[in-house]
């Protein structure tokens, strides 16, 4: 390899360098910016209801981004060193959103150590900040529950992103399902999805012409939703007079019921004390 390759090369890696660090300082100017537009609530004068909105609707940005800004605004007006941490590029946007949902789900850690927990993820990855925050925190799932929450966004008019922590062991059974469908041409976690929410709804869904007719007529008569509250969540199928109670699998002795309202049903004819074995 001549110089003059070489010579470029290395200009190259200056300069991504260097607009790395140029877009470090601007991060931190927006953050500076957006604690005082935050403070005086000037969005509310354009007609906007909140930062993460006035990010999202005026600066143009993801909803991601807009999140973690913020976060990481919020945090800096609180913890001033982020700025510098952010500015050398020790911490990034993404571990300090992490940390503040961290702390807004543990109120209760006291200030030197929310300072010790702000010092440990610097220098880490997103992974490690992740596995920092696990061990600081009272439960792993607890954790996993309240900081990576389930979102679904708008991308088009006819596609959503959907967003959702899985367990390792679920990750193995949907690609063990991706392996098998290969020949279905298969080979995306989309389709993979729509594969088995397809195969799923027609083992389970009540309207499905290879479902049992009365169940159909039952399903039917509800409109595909909760007699009692109309919700369409967690369906199932109840008798009016209990099959204990000399009940009968006829259709005007069936409705549609959610789960709760099943369960309330049941309290109100065995009673607490006796559901209590069954209810979880």
């Amino acid at each position: 390899m001549n110089n003059e390759n070489l010579t470029s090369e290395h200009s190259l890696i200056n300069k991504a360098e260097t607009l790395a660090k140029t877009l470090r300082e601007a991060e931190y100017n927006l953050i500076e910016c957006l604690q005082q537009i935050d403070q005086k609530r000037l969005y509310s004068n354009a007609g906007i209801k909140s930062l993460y909105n006035f990010c999202v609707e005026r600066l143009k940005m993801d909803e991601a981004r807009s999140y973690n800004f913020v976060k990481a605004t919020r945090m800096a007006k609180v913890y001033p060193a982020i700025n510098n941490k952010l500015i050398s590029g020790k911490t990034n946007l993404g571990n300090i959103s992490k940390v503040a949902t961290f702390f807004d789900n543990n109120p209760t850690i006291k200030k030197d150590e929310r300072e010790r927990i702000i010092e440990s993820v610097e220098n880490k990855t997103s992974k490690e900040c992740t596995a920092l925050l696990l061990l600081n925190g009272k439960s792993e799932s607890d954790f996993l529950r309240k900081t990576f929450q389930e979102i679904i966004r708008t991308v088009s008019s006819e596609h959503k992103r959907l967003s959702v922590t899985l367990h390792d062991e679920t990750i193995k059974r949907v690609d063990r399902i991706k392996n098998l469908s290969a020949h279905r041409g298969i080979f995306s976690y989309e389709k993979t999805i729509d594969f088995m929410a397809h195969v799923t709804l027609k083992k389970i869904d009540p309207t499905n012409s290879n479902s049992i007719a009365i169940k159909q007529r039952v399903w039917k008569r509800a409109n595909g939703a909760c007699e009692k509250c109309g919700s369409e969540f967690g369906l199932e199928i109840d008798h009016v007079v209990p099959l204990a109670k000399g009940g009968s699998n006829d259709f005007s002795n069936l409705r549609l019921l959610c789960k709760s309202c099943n369960q309330a049903e049941a309290i109100k004819v065995f009673g607490a004390e006796h559901m209590s074995k069954f209810l979880k």
